[in-house]
């Protein structure tokens, strides 16, 4: 079965996304801090990492620096997604991803969990 690790520190969206990429067929693991998303990736083998890139204790590029991984991972922002995607330079990075509220971006993350 497909996971994918969620990081996300807004818990009423980390559901909605949960439920969205479970109703897919998609095994989701939620973790809302750095912290807790080393331990994961420590832990557990991916098919993708969905990392919010400002999280409480850090940013998405603190958990790409720590976690040494090599499984593809989504960043997902805020605002501004292609001045982000300039200052991100980690192979694994396949995409970066504005989330909006029409909640699109879920559609964009889907496609990229195989």
């Amino acid at each position: 079965m497909t996971k994918v690790l969620l990081v996300e520190d807004d818990r009423a969206l980390s559901l909605l996304m949960q439920q969205y990429l479970e109703d897919e067929g998609i095994d989701v693991i939620i973790a809302h801090s750095c912290k807790e998303a080393l331990q994961l990736i420590s832990e557990d083998t991916f098919s993708l990492i969905s990392l919010d890139y400002n999280l409480p204790d850090g940013t998405a590029i603190d958990i790409l620096k720590a976690a040494n991984t090599e499984t593809p991972v989504v960043i997902l922002s805020g605002s501004e997604p292609n001045k982000l995607k300039e200052k991100i330079n980690f192979k694994n990075v396949i995409d970066v991803i504005e989330k909006n509220v029409g909640l699109e971006f879920l559609k964009k993350l889907r496609e990229h969990i195989k």
